[in-house]
Order: structure tokens, then sequence, then C-alpha cells
């Protein structure tokens, strides 16, 4: 029992020890979970950016004036899966020009909020009304005469599940 007392030289050593493999791997798990968050963000940023540029493409004004997707799809791989993603425009005011059937009666966010997607992609986190974490990229764009914003978002559940299941990992291991 005389080994076990924090007077003696080796249990404070291997107390020491502990204390600092314990930090190290805290440390360790931390900045892993952090660069594994961050790289599945900016896979969901790039991811999003291409439907953008691709969604503007496919953007047009019919003769009543409504917007809408061209309906020739069949050049474009990734046509389904597009319109199972979040996609909403607007005009200037803030008038839903158009939206996807993905997302129901929820919206993507009102009116632009200053120097959102001006001369650049604006990315940012959202939630819809239902809850809903949304990793949103908007831009603003010209299409035939007609200033409007593209909005792009998709579910961050995905992200959030894989990130979980990483701690889970580290925490296990």
């Amino acid at each position: 029992m005389k080994y076990f007392s924090p007077e003696h030289v080796r249990t404070r050593l291997t107390l020491w020890y502990v204390a600092i493999l314990a930090a190290v791997l805290l440390i360790y798990g931390a900045s892993t979970c952090t660069i594994v968050l961050l790289q599945l963000r900016s896979q969901l940023d790039h991811l999003a950016t291409e439907d953008l540029e691709t969604v503007e493409g496919f953007l047009r004004f019919g003769s009543d004036g409504t917007l809408g997707l061209r309906n020739d799809y069949h050049y474009h791989p990734d046509t389904a899966e597009m319109q199972q993603r979040f996609l909403e425009v607007r005009a200037e005011d803030g008038t839903l020009l158009y939206k996807n059937e993905g997302l129901a009666e929820r919206v993507l966010g009102g009116k632009a909020e200053a120097g959102e997607g001006v001369d650049s992609y604006s990315r940012q986190s959202i939630r819809l009304t239902d809850g809903t974490p949304v990793r949103l990229i908007s831009r603003r764009q010209i299409i035939e005469g007609h200033p409007i914003l593209i909005r792009v978002g998709f579910s961050e559940d995905p992200m959030w599940e894989r990130f979980w299941q990483l701690v889970l990992g580290l925490l296990v291991g």
C-alpha cells in the first residue's frame, strides 16, 4: 500500500504520465474531429457550388414571365439528384420566383441579406422551419436580363452523422 501513496516518486510519475497521455489523446481527438468536420463541410460546399453553377444554366423565364428549369436534362448526368436538393430562386425584392419540390412549404430564406451572393458565393449554415440543418450556398446572377438570387442547400444531417461516428470511434478506441 505504501507504493500507491502520492508521496512516492513512482506514484507521482505515473500520475504525471497518465495526465500527459490523456492530454495528448484529447488534443489529438479534438484536432482530428475538427479537421474532419472542416473537410466534410468543404465537400458539402463544393457539391452545392457545383449544383448552383449547373442550375444557372437550366434556369429560364417562360413566355408568361415565370421562372422554371429547362426540360433538356438528358445532357446532364446528375439531373435527377439535382431535383432532390433544396433550390430556391428569388428576385431582388425578395419575391419567390422558383423553389424545387424538396422544399415543400419550407423556404431557404427571405429577401437577400446585404452582400449575400454579390461578386462571389455566400456560404452559411441555417435551419429550416422544421429544424433541418442546411448548408446554404447563394449567388446573385442575371438571367435573361433579370437580376436574381439563387440559393442551393443540402441537409447537413449526413455530415453530422459521419462526424459523430468518428467521435464515437475515437472514444471507443
